[in-house]
């Protein structure tokens, strides 16, 4: 059962001796000089991780991300603002502190950042051998074991595939057993088929070791597949965030809708207008998305007509997502009828 405990004017919440949230931002700000002045890169962002979560952060080219995820282990040092992990404000660590706690920060890069001159089995020892830890060996034939790379273990990276390198950052992120794994676009530089490789493996490690995971990406693919929350930064701003599903499905900010643009499933509205004929949008989210639910609305309210001119479902985070486009023909009264019927049963109706 969870603990909670006063801390000053703060709740702290334990759960078997763990903290539960693990990585915690309040109000950071972060400027960079331009001149005679300073353009501000992160504005009051607010964000908490709970344990064994993944939570993706998406946003166009420019919007913040990566200074973002660079402030989380303080590459990047923040203006103002804390980042807590484990309810202890890292900002404040002196250059040892930082050391230590950075060896429980693993992350991974987008354009890997092998050592070309060392083996794969002496990339991922590295982290260990700064450690100064013992019996090296067979936890990095075990890390390669990991990520499917214990051929390879004599190889060089200019020997490898793009998805490999990516492999074997992974493998070496996890060197140090870290609390957190950051993960910094690692799937813009691979193909699609990689790219679904990549993230399953991240996957199966999220659920094999409860590794808490922060990525950032443009790719809203990423986010659907592999993330549990999402926070969605424009200009440096967190303007959304919550459970992936309830913002990919109903976005309030205009750069959310924006994301979704990218792939529109209606396009051009205007063409869609005819006297008589009403024209719709239908969103089912979850169960409804696998019942039928028109075909039993056509036998409730006889004397509709209704043409499927276009639909797909999808799983976001594992949810189905159903969406339909329509045309309704009929009296306008049994119209009325049948879009009422949708809504009782949790259709997001929109008539266009």
């Amino acid at each position: 059962m969870p603990l909670s405990v006063k801390k000053g004017a703060f709740l702290i919440i334990f759960l078997d001796g763990e903290w539960l949230i693990v990585l915690e931002v309040k109000n950071l700000n972060k400027t960079y000089p331009n001149g005679k002045e300073r353009i501000q890169a992160l504005k009051n962002i607010n964000l908490k991780v709970e344990k064994g979560e993944i939570y993706g952060i998406i946003g166009l080219s420019g919007a913040g991300k990566s200074t973002l995820i660079r402030t989380l282990n303080l590459l990047e040092p923040p203006d103002s603002g804390t980042v807590e992990i484990d309810g202890k404000n890292i900002v404040k660590f002196k250059e040892k502190e930082l050391r230590e706690i950075r060896r429980e920060i693993g992350m991974i890069f987008q354009n890997f950042n092998l050592l070309s001159s060392l083996t794969v089995y002496e990339n991922v020892e590295l982290p260990l051998k700064i450690a100064k830890k013992k019996d090296r060996k067979d936890r990095v034939m075990d890390l390669l074991k990991l990520v499917g790379l214990e051929e390879k273990a004599e190889s060089y990276p200019s020997q490898l595939s793009g998805g490999q390198k990516q492999r074997v950052g992974i493998a070496r992120a996890l060197a140090n057993n870290p609390k957190i794994l950051l993960c910094d676009e690692p799937t813009s530089a691979l193909d699609p088929v990689t790219t679904k490789s990549i993230l399953n493996l991240l996957k199966e490690i999220n659920q094999k070791f409860s590794l808490t995971t922060v990525i950032i990406t443009h790719d809203m693919g990423v986010i659907k597949n592999l993330c549990h929350k999402v926070a969605v930064i424009s200009g440096g701003e967190l303007v959304e965030k919550g459970e992936v599903f309830e913002v990919f499905t109903n976005p309030q900010s205009d750069a959310t809708k924006e994301l979704l643009l990218e792939d529109p499933f209606v396009e051009q509205k205007e063409l869609y207008v005819s006297n008589g004929v009403k024209y719709l949008n239908l969103q089912f989210k979850g169960e409804e998305a696998t019942q039928p639910i028109i075909s039993r609305g056509l036998r409730k309210v006889q004397g509709v007509e209704l043409n499927i001119l276009k639909g797909s479902i999808e799983d976001i985070n594992s949810k189905k997502f159903g969406r339909l486009l329509v045309e309704l023909k009929g009296e306008e009264g049994l119209q009325g009828q049948f879009l009422e019927y949708l809504k009782e049963n949790e259709v997001m109706v929109e008539v266009l």
